[in-house]
């Protein structure tokens, strides 16, 4: 400090450095990281990711590129294919994160998760509150539909996912896909109750926006 006018101006200081002081300094820095990390385990909850995969990091080289490169607005996915354990839920879950943690909206579900939410507004509920539920999934910057291929078939499941893939392809925004089937198996498997056409298109349109990602 210096001295102006009988009294002491404090221009500078530092901070202590006596244990006391540093070990309340890293007990704060050790409570700020836990607040944090809560912060953000309350986000991949709310976004849909459940608490198996909320550590999770993209392992797949298709996958991690695709994370790290991500440009807002772009309307690039990815449709990660491949048979029971070799994990696709684990890289969708890790890409999702990666995204969330830059700050995008994004929304992780089952396809047949998806399906009953919508179905659950039928009973009673208005229009209004069906469009709302369709909102969610639809105005989200990236959807995680996880184990495609797994709902039961209908005429209107095919429907609604057409809806769905064909309105976030025209918007541009992200669908990251996980199935058991490749994109051809998938088409035949939704076509089985004679829905041929809406199965075409709606494997079209995966096709058109989605990178095949085979694990």
């Amino acid at each position: 400090g210096v001295v102006v006018g009988g009294r002491v101006i404090w221009v500078s200081r530092e901070r202590c450095r006596c244990a006391g002081s540093l070990a309340a300094a890293e007990q704060e820095r050790q409570a700020e990281l836990e607040r944090e990390a809560r912060a953000r385990d309350e986000r991949l909850s709310r976004c849909g990711i459940g608490r198996r995969f909320r550590t999770a990091l993209p392992s797949d080289a298709a996958c991690t590129a695709f994370a790290m490169g991500y440009r807002h607005g772009s309307g690039n996915g990815l449709y990660i294919h491949g048979g029971v354990g070799t994990g696709k839920t684990y890289n969708a879950a890790g890409v999702a994160s990666v995204l969330l943690d830059r700050g995008e909206r994004v929304v992780f579900t089952t396809s047949i998760e998806l399906f009953s939410a919508i179905q659950g507004t039928f009973d009673g509920s208005s229009p209004a509150e069906t469009a709302s539920v369709k909102r969610r999934y639809l105005s989200c910057e990236a959807l995680v539909l996880d184990d495609l291929g797994k709902e039961s078939q209908s005429a209107w499941t095919l429907m609604t996912l057409f809806e769905l893939l064909n309105a976030r392809y025209e918007a541009m925004r992200a669908t990251i896909i996980t199935s058991q089937y490749t994109m051809g198996e998938l088409e035949r498997r939704l076509a089985r109750r004679g829905e041929s056409e809406t199965a075409c298109a709606v494997v079209s349109r995966i096709r058109q926006t989605c990178e095949d990602v085979a694990l």
